[in-house]
């Protein structure tokens, strides 16, 4: 079988001047933003890989080495992979960086291009989330990582809550590819009076490193 070299591209082109760019596995993507400010940020991670599995028992999808969310909202967290559990038997498999796209022994589907994937992050990522979703998303005695799932910007989406420590607050989205445009502009509108700016994986990738040392 003929390997399939295409580029792929995100369904969303941020604003900002891109500094420094790189092409990883077929997939174009911003490292940093020239002008990226001190937060909160919009990042693009539509490149990330995703992996929608399902099955019964849910846990029977997932490999030994990969930990297993137990109940639906609960997220798990290992190296650079993170596992999102929707239902009895749903779930979702992202890898950040450079963790393989399909973790050994992990069978499912890859939803990646058909899908949007974004974080909101940095200082007053929650007072802009508070004007586009109705969702509690700072609700007391719920453990961090967690999984949401419901209308943001009126969109059907999947949100996982990653840190929510003053300053160092993060959210990622998903949903359908097609919502793409009009969930970028949603966020930025939202975003504005608080100066939300876009930034690259690297910006992501760094609060990634210590939310998940803080986890260890």
């Amino acid at each position: 079988m003929k390997s399939d070299n295409r580029l792929r591209q995100s369904p969303v082109k941020l604003d900002g001047r891109p500094h420094r760019t790189q092409v990883r596995d077929h997939w174009p993507l911003v490292s940093e933003y020239a002008d990226e400010g001190d937060g909160p940020w919009l990042v693009d991670l539509s490149h990330c890989h995703r992996i929608d599995f399902q099955g019964k028992p849910l846990g029977a999808m997932i490999p030994e080495s990969l930990p297993e969310p137990e109940a639906p909202g609960d997220v798990r967290i290992q190296d650079m992979t993170m596992i999102t559990r929707m239902g009895n038997v749903q779930g979702c498999l992202w890898c950040f960086g450079q963790a393989p796209a399909n973790p050994i022994g992990f069978n499912g589907t890859d939803i990646t291009e058909a899908t949007l994937a974004l974080a909101i992050a940095g200082r007053h990522t929650f007072a802009i989330a508070e004007k586009l979703s109705s969702l509690d998303l700072q609700s007391p005695g719920e453990a961090l990582p967690r999984l949401y799932q419901g209308p943001f910007a009126r969109v059907p989406c999947q949100i996982v809550v990653l840190d929510a420590v003053p300053g160092r607050e993060m959210l990622l989205l998903s949903c359908s590819r097609g919502y793409g445009r009009d969930m970028v502009e949603a966020i930025t509108n939202a975003g504005a009076e608080f100066h939300l700016r876009s930034a690259g994986e690297d910006r992501f990738m760094g609060m990634w490193e210590t939310m998940t040392r803080g986890l260890s």
